[in-house]
């Protein structure tokens, strides 16, 4: 690149139209100009810093790298402001939550596991991310013969609602988000979950949480089905149309599509397949008739989500 070319117009044009901060930067004297308008004096602050990291980068770096670290940077000084003047206006939308912190865990018994989960939450964990081990993700009694040396592994074993009740002993769910990892049984474990918080004096209507019931990718990329991949379709299609009616804040379905590649996929057939199988579940919700048209564009559009 030319070292005596500046970052280019587009950058402070962009910068001045967002009436928020204006930058001129040249690289020929390395000097660096902040203009400030309606922002607060930290966020100010935390610019001019970056600028001065800028400003220190050898003759040798890239300097277009450079240029685009500063307009990140300057989106996160507009992103600053935005939350500073909701927090001085309270008729604006309110900002963002923060984001949900879990570990994804689960092992040996639901007790133990239990204990895991209160210890977490009590150290500031503010959520649940169940793992299952594989004979209750496939629809196995962990006393079936072909259980044996698979049971608590890889997760916790959960064949009933005792062991449903154990695992979430103490665990307030009409305040809890809950993702469980769980597939081909999904159905039934979110039966036992809705078992156990009615039992706590939750509705389903309170309850918030993720199933992954994202089995065409078992039977893709994991072997861990139970059914064929028809018969699966029809049970992810009928799970949707319940949670959308009857759970309405639970989220029924996440398209996970990483199992693909370290099944042997490609990137661009791990999207591929992805992008497919969440076609295809639309299109099986749609055409079961299940979920009301009015309510299709709103649960359609945020709920296949890749991970």
């Amino acid at each position: 690149m030319n070292p005596n070319r500046g970052f280019g117009p587009q950058l402070d044009q962009r910068a001045s139209r967002s009436s928020v901060v204006k930058v001129d930067v040249r690289e020929q004297d390395c000097s660096r100009r902040l203009a400030t308008e309606r922002v607060d004096h930290a966020l100010a602050a935390y610019l001019r810093a970056r600028i001065d990291y800028y400003v220190a980068l050898p003759v040798t770096a890239d300097r277009l790298f450079a240029a685009q670290m500063l307009q990140i940077d300057r989106f996160k000084l507009r992103q600053g402001l935005a939350a500073y003047n909701r927090l001085m206006d309270p008729r604006l939308s309110e900002p963002d939550r923060p984001w949900m912190i879990r570990t994804y865990a689960g092992h040996s018994t639901a007790e133990k596991s239990n204990e895991l989960y209160r210890s977490n939450l009590e150290k500031g964990q503010t959520g649940l991310s169940i793992a299952f081990d594989l004979p209750t993700q496939t629809g196995y009694d962990p006393d079936d013969p072909i259980a044996r040396g698979e049971v608590g592994k890889v997760g916790v074993p959960v064949a009933h609602r005792g062991d449903m009740e154990a695992l979430l002993s103490g665990i307030p769910l009409d305040k809890m988000n809950t993702s469980m990892t769980i597939n081909a049984t999904a159905a039934w474990l979110l039966a036992l979950y809705i078992a156990v918080a009615e039992e706590q004096g939750a509705s389903q209507a309170e309850l918030t949480g993720t199933t992954q019931n994202d089995i065409i990718k078992e039977f893709l990329a994991r072997g861990t089905y139970a059914f064929p991949p028809g018969p699966s379709m029809r049970l992810i299609a009928d799970m949707v149309a319940f949670t959308v009616t009857e759970v309405p804040k639970w989220n029924p379905i996440n398209i996970c599509s990483y199992h693909l590649q370290e099944a042997g996929a490609t990137p661009e057939q791990e999207l591929a397949f992805a992008l497919a199988t969440a076609i295809s579940v639309l299109d099986a919700v749609r055409a079961s008739g299940q979920v009301p048209e009015e309510d299709f564009a709103v649960w359609s559009g945020g709920t296949c989500a890749g991970s």
